[in-house]
């Protein structure tokens, strides 16, 4: 991580991101392609900073509002598909044929130009149709028009979408219908689309009819809900931190800051905190708005400056100056969260995060979630990670660290396995648990096949999670005596051939009794064994969670 150059920042939580992608994923099945929008900065979250975790949870495309963005992210990621929303000007067009990025066309001229510019390039343009069901905004609603569209030479139309208003059950049907009708016309005549869409974070939750074959989450993978009618579990990815620049004991009646607009009633304590509507924090939130340090809400007084602004400590005695302040949090310890920072600003969550400009550095970070480290459960464990070394089947180092990750529930299945083993005399020898995707996708390189190695989450079709090694679910172990010698087993770690199947007979009779006698105590505590590795456990009491990929 690079330095941070300001003691006010956006922390982005990726494991949220992935965790809200997952659930997204698993709400509308498979079959339905996810294209994130991350405009106007990926709502405050930072695009650049973002986009590769959403490509490897799964997104077909990333979506933008302008070329401008478009091209941010085209620099930081060559090859990741683009699609611009919204409107780009005819003069601007040669930078989407020449930066592979897809367009919003909505009208018969817009796509002439376009055409126009890829035949001189010898290119074809992919872009997508908007039609204007009742919104207004951009589109069109003309068979013929977008009959003229598909037809032109170098535009591939790929896809076609609208927008819902979301005004009422009754107007969003109207809107869905016409869109379908528009949809079944134009195929009529011999026209498809590989992708059609319609559904925003909101309609894809609340009108699950809607969904299409394509879905555009926007404020939802942030863990913003604007649902009303459906429920999807998903979590805030973003915190707004800052930190106490100085303290003031303030004497009664003495006023703070511009125009004295606030005065003390009576012996206060305040701190500047380094952050103001520069930083796109409402400027409205003044004698409503707080920060929580050390879990107490400081009520923020005064007029919000520019660039910083006070706040009452006088509740929280101990603090001191660099002690951290939240300005948004998730709601838990005291803290405002986005929901709640709208009602007070008088607007909508979408507007609080996107404010937040370019100044506060974003940091990233790769919470735990629900996995620990296997160095921190049990000294009786021997952590043995094969992977780490290349004493693999694929002679090759596939991550680097010491250390390994499994979920938390998997632990204590682990820990009440080992205890049972103990008492026999055996101790329990792991080889491999959690892995991050990057891993995964070494794994894939060396063996395609699915019946041994889990797909990387961008390659698999299924987008529920799965219990693997990719959440921390699953785990490969063998036994020893209590001097860490192993026991005799049927096979090699990562044998692939028959001798790894408990039902192969051509094993040792000892080797298959211990690894027999394994299989039954860990399942007897709620794992299951994989019939081709007498090695690999899964944990069947914890419900798969999303994929991560947590830096090791």
């Amino acid at each position: 991580m690079s330095e941070i150059l300001r003691d006010t920042y956006v922390e982005v939580d990726l494991h949220a991101l992935r965790f809200n992608m997952h659930s997204i994923a698993t709400m509308c099945g498979g079959d339905v392609a996810i294209m994130p929008v991350i405009k106007a900065n990926g709502y405050g979250h930072g695009a650049v900073g973002i986009a590769q975790t959403l490509m490897e949870s799964g997104a077909t495309y990333l979506a933008v509002a302008t070329l401008s963005e478009a091209l941010e992210l085209r620099q930081a990621y060559p090859d990741y598909p683009l699609f611009i929303l919204g409107h780009t000007p005819d003069r601007l067009l040669d930078k989407v044929v020449e930066n592979n990025i897809t367009q919003t066309i909505f009208s018969l001229n817009q796509a002439k130009v376009l055409n126009e510019k890829c035949a001189h390039k010898n290119v074809t343009a992919k872009v997508h149709i908007k039609v204007d069901t009742g919104f207004h905004r951009l589109g069109i609603y003309d068979e013929d028009e977008i009959f003229q569209i598909c037809r032109l030479s170098n535009i591939d139309a790929e896809g076609i979408f609208s927008h819902l208003a979301l005004t009422n059950d009754e107007e969003n049907k109207k809107q869905y219908e016409l869109f379908v009708q528009m949809i079944e016309k134009l195929e009529a005549r011999g026209i498809s689309f590989r992708y059609k869409h319609i559904a925003d974070s909101i309609s894809l939750v609340d009108y699950p009819e809607y969904r299409m074959n394509m879905i555009r989450p926007g404020a939802l993978l942030f863990g913003l809900r604007g649902f009303h009618k459906g429920y999807i579990e998903v979590k805030q990815a973003l915190r707004f931190i800052t930190h106490i620049s100085q303290i003031h004991n303030v004497k009664m009646g003495e006023g703070v800051g511009y125009d004295y607009l606030w005065k003390a009633p009576k012996d206060t304590r305040i701190a500047t905190v380094p952050f103001g509507y520069a930083d796109g924090y409402p400027r409205n939130m003044r004698d409503k708005g707080y920060v929580t340090i050390a879990g107490v809400k400081c009520p923020i007084i005064g007029v919000i400056c520019m660039d910083q602004c006070m706040v009452d400590i006088t509740n929280v005695p101990t603090a001191k100056e660099g002690d951290t302040a939240i300005i948004y949090g998730d709601g838990t310890d005291n803290s405002m969260d986005i929901a709640e920072a709208a009602q007070l600003a008088q607007t909508n969550k979408n507007e609080i995060v996107a404010r937040i400009t370019a100044r506060p550095p974003r940091v990233y970070k790769e919470s735990q979630g629900d996995l620990i480290k296997l160095l921190d459960l049990d000294k009786d464990f021997i952590i043995e990670l094969k992977y780490a070394t290349a004493d693999n089947f694929t002679n090759q180092v596939i991550y680097s660290s010491n250390e390994c990750y499994v979920n938390k529930n998997t632990a204590k299945l682990l820990i009440e396995a080992k205890n049972k083993f103990k008492a026999d005399g055996y101790r329990v020898k792991i080889w491999d648990a959690y892995r991050p995707i990057s891993a995964q996708r070494k794994f894939w390189e060396v063996m395609p096949d699915p019946d041994f190695v889990a797909m990387p989450p961008e390659l698999n079709p299924n987008k529920k999670p799965r219990t693997n090694h990719l959440n921390g679910l699953c785990v490969d172990i063998t036994l020893t005596d209590l001097d860490g010698n192993e026991l005799e087993m049927p096979s090699e770690f990562d044998d692939f051939s028959e001798k790894a199947s408990l039902n192969c007979l051509t094993s040792s009779e000892e080797g298959r009794k211990n690894a027999t006698y394994m299989k039954e105590v860990m399942e007897s505590v709620g794992f299951e064994g994989y019939s081709m590795e007498w090695w690999h456990f899964y944990d069947r009491k914890t419900a798969p969670t999303a994929f991560s990929d947590y830096p090791l």
